[in-house]
């Protein structure tokens, strides 16, 4: 929220001089329902971190909330000539030129940790998406395996049981146990 020392600047925005505070408030109020949200799904994102729809939802909140920062970034810039003269006439003090630098600052810093979240949210999204892929490529070869494994085990059982049969022995050749007992 804008400090309220700032609340005694009026800022020239197109053909409206406004208060500055008045002229961020409906970007604030944006980014305060936006930054709720987001809360909610990284509350979530605790008890499913693995949820690629909770990250997409992130996703999405933060782009918002980059979209909001710049613009209060942008309001702030283009009022910041604005500020600096009315110091330099004396029409504003220090303490509010002050305010409104640290303001300024403020939105930068808000605006750059977005960015960074965004990225990093990108990032768990793609690795999520490609361990799915990997996941289910393993599934497969595992599958795949288990199937091969499953086929030299029938073959197996057939020559167990072909050896039981006597199937397996060359017919010009005695089996050992028919010599025994004679």
């Amino acid at each position: 929220m804008a400090s309220s020392k700032i609340k005694g600047i009026n800022i020239k925005i197109g053909a409206d001089t406004t208060g500055l505070d008045t002229a961020l408030q409906g970007i604030e109020k944006a980014g305060k329902n936006t930054r709720s949200e987001l809360r909610e799904v990284d509350s979530a994102l605790k008890k499913a971190p693995e949820s690629a729809e909770l990250w997409r939802q992130k996703q999405e909140l933060l782009t918002k909330a980059v979209e909001d920062s710049r613009k209060k970034v942008g309001t702030l810039i283009q009022a910041q000539s604005q500020v600096e003269e009315k110091f330099k006439k004396k029409e504003i003090d220090e303490g509010a030129y002050r305010a409104f630098q640290r303001e300024l600052e403020k939105a930068r810093a808000e605006s750059k940790k977005f960015e960074e979240q965004l990225g990093n949210t990108g990032k768990k999204i793609y690795d999520l998406e490609n361990g799915t892929e990997n996941g289910i490529k393993k599934t497969r070869e595992f599958g795949d395996s288990m199937e091969d494994t499953g086929k030299k085990a029938d073959n197996m059982g057939d020559e167990i049981e072909n050896a039981g049969n006597g199937d397996v022995w060359d017919k010009n050749l005695t089996h050992p146990l028919d010599d025994w007992g004679k």
